[in-house]
């Protein structure tokens, strides 16, 4: 036992390490990490999350802002929200570990164990403050509840109402991190409908289970669509909907904060522009400074 503590302890500091060392300075890790920042100055709930650049949109929903910023809060150093997201990966990539190990029983521990903690992507996108960091440790968490609901796959660890509870939970957690959460959908469905021999009682206690468990994250989804309504996910960023924190005395409804000309709504890599949104809104410019010269 203290051997496999000691093994830990070092994967983790590895990972923490690596993710730390990674660059910071790109605009989806800036925009990211001033979403919990601008949270942890304010102290106002956040609305809104990641932005969706192929839609001009953001994701609703305050999750991502927290995750970020209930660390700094905790413990007020850049680091901090670092050392939270490698616990949930390790945690989770562990878990997935463990899991697999009694799938395969014969296989060796060391290789799954070594395997899924060192693989390039999962050091990557589970150690670095970045968006698709954080869908990861629900994504294993949804995909141990999948295997665990289908009768082929289920070693019976889990009772199929908290195997459901535990995809529910893990999609709204991803629908407000990333767009990919759709993909997820259909293997719900399979699931639910892979129990469809116990009868219909059983199909409505693990439909029910799987919105309970939704539920929980998606409470954070509530006081978005309370004040924008559900379709805020969609709304084109010209639309008068305001971000957390923003306001605006000829809006009804306020308005965004100002983007770069250049169309970015952070730090702008493209043009070489220094500011973020929080800058923009300190200092009231709406046009990028890497391209002041131009018309």
């Amino acid at each position: 036992m203290k051997r496999w503590v000691a093994i830990l302890g070092a994967v983790f500091a590895f990972r923490l390490l690596f993710g730390l060392s990674s660059e910071f300075f790109f605009e989806d890790e800036t925009q990211i990490f001033l979403l919990g920042l601008r949270y942890h100055a304010t102290s106002r709930w956040p609305l809104f999350g990641p932005d969706v650049v192929w839609t001009q949109s953001e994701i609703p929903g305050a999750l991502q802002a927290l995750l970020v910023g209930v660390p700094l809060k905790i413990a007020p150093i850049p680091e901090a929200p670092f050392v939270v997201l490698n616990l949930l990966s390790l945690t989770a990539l562990a878990s997935l570990a463990w899991y697999t190990c009694e799938q395969l029983p014969r296989a060796p521990r060391w290789l799954i164990w070594g395997w899924f903690l060192t693989i390039p992507w999962t050091l990557q996108f589970s150690t670095h403050v970045i968006n698709p960091s954080y869908v990861l440790p629900a994504a294993v968490v949804f995909f141990l509840g999948f295997f665990e609901t289908v009768p082929a796959f289920s070693l019976r660890r889990l009772s199929p109402p908290i195997a459901h509870a535990l995809m529910g939970a893990a999609l709204t957690w991803i629908m407000q991190i990333h767009m990919s959460w759709p993909l997820l959908v259909p293997f719900a469905l399979v699931a639910w409908l892979s129990r469809r021999s116990e009868g219909a009682a059983a199909l409505a206690v693990n439909a029910a289970a799987f919105c309970a468990g939704a539920l929980v994250p998606g409470l954070l989804l509530l006081p978005t669509f309370m004040q924008y309504g559900p379709a805020s996910r969609s709304a084109d960023s010209s639309a008068p909907m305001a971000r957390s924190g923003s306001s605006s005395s000829s809006a009804t409804r306020g308005s965004r904060p100002p983007r770069c000309s250049c169309g970015s709504s952070v730090c702008c890599s493209r043009c070489g522009c220094a500011s973020t949104r929080a800058v923009q809104r300190v200092s009231g410019q709406s046009r990028c400074p890497g391209r002041s010269g131009e018309s």
